[in-house]
C-alpha cells in the first residue's frame, strides 16, 4: 500500500510547481503547461509531474519530475523509458528530474550507459535545499516542504516551532490549520518528527482531532500500547501523550513502570 506522504507530496508538487520549477530546477519559465500523464505504448507509464515549458529564452521542452521517498536501482532504466515514450509522444526536447525525499542516505543511480551510448537525468536531494526558501512563501502548501528540506545547524525542535508558527500565519480558519498540521505530521514521518510536530502542536494550542491527528498521524496500525511506549522512550510528557492517544494518565503511567532504568 502507497504510503499516505507519497501521495500528499505528489499534491503538494502539483499545486506549488511554479515555485519549484524556479526554486528546486533553477529553470526561469514563461510559460508552464500541463502535459496528458499517463502515456501507453506496448506498455502504460504514469508520470508524477509532466509540464511543457516554455522558458524566458530557449525552445520549449518537456519536464518530467518524478518524487521518490525510496532509493531504487532501476530508476534510471526507468527514467530512460520515460524519456523515450515522451519524446514519441510529444515531439518535444526532454528534461528530466528525480527528486528524492526519503529517510536513507539518497544511493540511487543517476546514470545508464550502454556501447556508445550513455543516458543521464538529474537527481535532487530535497536535503541540498535550505528550509528557509520554503519557509518565507506565502502558501501553506510549499511551507510544507520545509520539513523535508535540509535544517543547517538548527534543531529539529526550533525548526518545527517556526514552521508551525509560519502556518498559523499563513492559515485563513482553525479548521484549515488542524489541516495543514495533519499534513505536515503525515510529511514528518520522512524525517522522523511526527511526534515532535503533534507535540508543538498541542503546546501551542493547536486544535487537533485525537481521531485524526492522534492514533492516525502517529501509525494507524500500531497499537496504542506500542504507541504510548515509543513517547515515552523519546521522553514526551505523560500529560502530552494521554492527550495525542486518549489513554488515561493511570494507564500511561502504568506503561511507564514497564520501562528499564535510563542509566
Amino acid at each position: 500500500m502507497a504510503q499516505d506522504y507519497d501521495k500528499l507530496l505528489k499534491e503538494i508538487l502539483r499545486e506549488v510547481f511554479p515555485s519549484i520549477t524556479e526554486k528546486v530546477l533553477g529553470i526561469q519559465a514563461r510559460k508552464i503547461e500541463i502535459l496528458p500523464f499517463e502515456l501507453q505504448y506496448t506498455t502504460e507509464l504514469k508520470t508524477d509531474q509532466l509540464y511543457k515549458i516554455t522558458p524566458l529564452s530557449g525552445a520549449p521542452f518537456a519536464l518530467h519530475v518524478d518524487l521518490q521517498t525510496k532509493n531504487d536501482k532501476t530508476m534510471a532504466a526507468r527514467m530512460l523509458a520515460y524519456c523515450g515514450l515522451i519524446h514519441l509522444l510529444h515531439g518535444l526536447p526532454v528534461q528530466q528530474c528525480v527528486l528524492y525525499t526519503g529517510k536513507g542516505r539518497l544511493s540511487m543511480p543517476d546514470a545508464i550507459a550502454f556501447p556508445g551510448f550513455t543516458y543521464r537525468y538529474q537527481l535532487l536531494d530535497m536535503r541540498q535545499f535550505p528550509y528557509q526558501a520554503f519557509l518565507a512563501s506565502d502558501q501553506p502548501q510549499e511551507v510544507l516542504l520545509a520539513i523535508i528540506s535540509d535544517f543547517g545547524e538548527e534543531s529539529h525542535l526550533l525548526v518545527t516551532q517556526k514552521i508551525l508558527r509560519r502556518l498559523r500565519e499563513l492559515s485563513s480558519s482553525e479548521r484549515e490549520l488542524s489541516r495543514r498540521v495533519r499534513q505536515l505530521s503525515r510529511l514528518g514521518t520522512l524525517r522522523n518528527v511526527s511526534t515532535l510536530i503533534i507535540q508543538e502542536a498541542l503546546a501551542m494550542a493547536i486544535t487537533l482531532d485525537k481521531t485524526k491527528d492522534g492514533l492516525y498521524l502517529l501509525g494507524k496500525e500500531e497499537r496504542q500500547e506500542e504507541i504510548t511506549l515509543n513517547m515515552l522512550k523519546e521522553g514526551l510528557s505523560e500529560e502530552v501523550i494521554s492527550r495525542v492517544t486518549g489513554l488515561s494518565p493511570r494507564e500511561v503511567n502504568r506503561l511507564k513502570g514497564g520501562l528499564p532504568d535510563k542509566k
